[in-house]
Order: structure tokens, then C-alpha cells, then sequence
């Protein structure tokens, strides 16, 4: 069962598809629809960068500057990210 207002794995460009160990080909890329009653694309890309941080995070035992290297963003951009998306138990001097 396929639905079209949900992104998947499939779905993501290269080059963030790349960071997470994951290749596509130009096939899988062009098979993305944009739902016919439109869709907003900030609110797709938070989500998935937000499901990115909580992996690293997980990834890095909640250390938020081991996060932050996997990431490859400094760290005081995801202490900003972090407080931005309200999440909250992890050690922001780490």
C-alpha cells in the first residue's frame, strides 16, 4: 500500500541520501510525486532533517557534539536545531 502524502527513504535527494549510507539512482528520484493538492516543502524538509538529528543523537548516545560531526554541521547549530524542535535531554556542554 502506497501513500502519497507520506516521504520515504526513496524520496530523498542524493546527496542526503548519501550522508545516510543510502544510494539511489535516477530511477527511484524521478518515481516522487508531488501530492495534486500541493504540498509544503519547508514543513517535508524540517521532518526529515528533524528524523536525521534524532538518529545522530541516537547514533551518538546523546552526545550532541558526536551528533553533530555525523551530521556535518557545527554543533552550535544543532544546540539551535535542538531548542528549534523542542527536544530536550541531551547534554548541550557535550
Amino acid at each position: 500500500m502506497h501513500d502519497d502524502k507520506l516521504i520515504d527513504v526513496h524520496h530523498l535527494p542524493k546527496e542526503i541520501a548519501q550522508t545516510a549510507d543510502i544510494t539511489f539512482d535516477n530511477n527511484s528520484l524521478s518515481s516522487f510525486n508531488i501530492p495534486l493538492e500541493g504540498m509544503n516543502l519547508e514543513e517535508v524538509l524540517e521532518r526529515v532533517a528533524l528524523s536525521f538529528i534524532k538518529k545522530a543523537l541516537q547514533l551518538a548516545n546523546g552526545n550532541v557534539s558526536q551528533a553533530a560531526k555525523l551530521l556535518g554541521i557545527p554543533r552550535g547549530t544543532l544546540r539551535y536545531k535542538l531548542e528549534k524542535y523542542q527536544l530536550t535531554g541531551f547534554n548541550s556542554n557535550s
